[in-house]
C-alpha cells in the first residue's frame, strides 16, 4: 500500500514539473514576441502627425502630405510622397510601417537638407542632383498607330505612248498594271503592249503577290521581284519568294542611331534641344539628372546643343558633335532578307523566260550605336559565295569606316575573293 502511494506521488511530481516547464516556455515566448513588437514600433513612438506641403529644390508641391515627427525632431515621410517628389529611396535604410503606410526618415538621406517653415506649414528640402531619379526626354515618343485593314478592291494603271514620224512609220506602246487587294495583301501584274516594226505583241513584265506587316516591319513577296544586294553583292531580277525586313512600311521609323545627351539640373528647368542651329524640341524637367534621347538629325556631321534654363533664368549650354550614317543600325536592330527563286532573262522581250535557280541570305545587326556587322551568302548551281561586312564609327569627327571580305567558288572559274574598305 505504501509502495503504491509513493508511486502516485512520484507521478504527480513529474506532471507538475512538466506543467512548470511549459509555463516557463510560454512566458519566455510571450516576452520575446513583446520585445520584437516593441522594437518594430520604437521608431514611431511619441510621434506627432504633421500635415505639410512640400517645396523641393524650389519646386512647390501644393498637395498636403501626412508626415510623422518624432520626439527627437526626426521627420518620417511616406515613400509614395518621396517618389512623387522625384527623390530616390535611400539604400540600406529599413522603412517604418505605420497604419499600413511605409515611411522613411529624411535624416537617412545623404546630400539632403530639410527644414519646416512653420508659418506656411511647408517642408523645405534642398537636395543634391544625385538624390533624384533620372528624367528621360524622348523626342520621338509618338505612339505608332497601325494602319486599318483594307477592304477588298482593285485598280488599273496605264501609260500610253504614240510616236508619229514623217516617213509614215508610227509606233504605239503602252504599259498596263492590273491589281487587286484585300486585308491580306496586294496582287499586281504589269504588261507591255507594243505596235512597232518586228516588235508587235504583248509581254508580261511582273506578277507579284505581296504581304506587309507594318507592326514588325517585314514583307513577304511571292512572284517577280528584285534581290537584295547587301553591301557588296549584285541585284538580279527573279521569280520566287522573298522574306525580310522592310522599313519602308514605317515611314516614321529611323534605322540609324540618333544622338542622346545627358545633363543635370539642380532646380526645375526647361530643356531645349537644337541640332545644326534648328530647334528640335524641348521639355520641362525636375531637379536631378536628365537625358534627351532620339534627337532628330540628318545623315552626316551634326552639332547638337542642349540649352537648360532654370526658374531663375540662368542658362547652361551643352554642345556635342554627332555623326549619323545609314550604314549603321540602331543597337539591337536586325535588317535581313532571305530569298530564293529563278533568275529572269530577256526581260521585256519574253514573258516567261527564267534561267538558273539561286538562293541568298543577307543579315545585318546593330551590335552597338557605333558598330554594325553582317553576313551574306549566295548559292547557285555552279557557284557559291560568302562574305562578311562591318560599319564602324570610331569618332564623330572622323566619319564611318566600312569594310567587307568575301570569297567565292565556281566550278568553271575556280576560286575568287573580294576585299572592300571605305571611309
Amino acid at each position: 500500500m505504501s509502495g503504491k502511494l509513493l508511486s502516485n506521488q512520484a507521478l504527480c511530481s513529474k506532471q507538475a514539473l512538466r506543467i512548470l516547464i511549459l509555463a516557463l516556455l510560454v512566458s519566455t515566448t510571450s516576452t520575446y514576441a513583446s520585445a520584437r513588437t516593441s522594437d518594430a514600433t520604437a521608431g514611431i513612438k511619441d510621434t506627432t502627425l504633421r500635415l505639410l506641403t512640400a517645396r523641393v529644390n524650389d519646386q512647390p508641391f501644393d498637395s498636403a502630405t501626412r508626415m510623422l515627427q518624432t520626439a527627437s525632431d526626426k521627420l518620417l515621410v511616406p515613400a509614395a510622397a518621396l517618389k512623387r517628389w522625384g527623390l530616390t529611396l535611400p539604400d540600406g535604410v529599413a522603412p517604418t510601417k505605420h497604419n499600413g503606410q511605409i515611411y522613411y526618415p529624411l535624416d537617412a538621406f545623404g546630400n539632403l537638407d530639410w527644414s519646416i517653415d512653420e508659418s506656411t506649414q511647408t517642408l523645405v528640402i534642398q537636395a543634391g542632383v544625385d538624390r533624384f531619379a533620372d528624367t528621360h526626354v524622348d523626342l520621338d515618343a509618338d505612339d505608332y498607330t497601325a494602319p486599318r485593314n483594307s477592304t477588298t478592291g482593285g485598280f488599273i494603271n496605264y501609260d500610253l505612248l504614240f510616236e508619229g514620224r514623217e516617213a509614215g512609220t508610227n509606233n504605239t506602246s503602252g504599259t498596263f498594271e492590273f491589281g487587286g487587294f484585300n486585308s491580306w495583301g496586294v496582287a499586281t501584274t504589269t504588261l507591255l503592249a507594243r505596235n512597232r516594226h518586228r516588235n508587235d505583241g504583248v509581254v508580261r513584265l511582273n506578277t507579284t503577290l505581296r504581304h506587309d506587316e507594318p507592326g514588325s516591319m517585314r514583307t513577304l513577296t511571292l512572284g517577280d521581284t528584285f534581290s537584295h544586294a547587301g553591301s557588296w553583292g549584285r541585284t538580279v531580277q527573279y521569280a520566287g519568294i522573298q522574306w525580310g525586313t522592310n522599313f519602308d512600311t514605317r515611314p516614321d521609323f529611323t534605322t540609324y542611331p540618333r544622338p542622346a545627351v545627358s545633363g543635370e539640373a539642380t532646380v526645375p528647368s526647361t530643356v531645349e534641344v537644337f541640332a545644326n542651329d534648328r530647334r528640335r524640341g524641348g521639355s520641362q524637367v525636375g531637379a536631378g539628372p536628365f537625358s534627351v534621347r532620339d534627337i532628330p538629325v540628318t545623315t552626316g556631321a551634326n552639332q547638337v546643343q542642349v540649352v537648360t534654363t532654370d526658374v531663375l533664368g540662368r542658362e547652361r549650354v551643352l554642345t556635342r558633335s554627332f555623326y549619323a550614317s545609314q550604314s549603321l543600325l540602331q543597337s539591337g536592330l536586325h535588317d535581313y532578307t532571305y530569298e530564293a527563286g529563278a533568275i529572269r532573262e530577256n526581260y521585256s522581250r519574253k514573258s516567261n523566260d527564267y534561267g538558273r535557280g539561286f538562293a541568298s541570305a543577307t543579315h545585318r545587326l546593330g551590335l552597338s550605336q557605333t558598330l554594325t556587322s553582317g553576313f551574306r551568302l549566295e548559292a547557285l548551281e555552279d557557284q557559291q559565295t560568302a562574305g562578311i561586312s562591318s560599319a564602324w564609327l570610331p569618332d564623330p569627327r572622323l566619319g564611318v569606316i566600312t569594310a567587307a571580305v568575301a570569297g567565292s567558288h565556281s566550278s568553271h572559274a575556280g576560286n575568287g575573293s573580294l576585299m572592300q574598305i571605305g571611309f
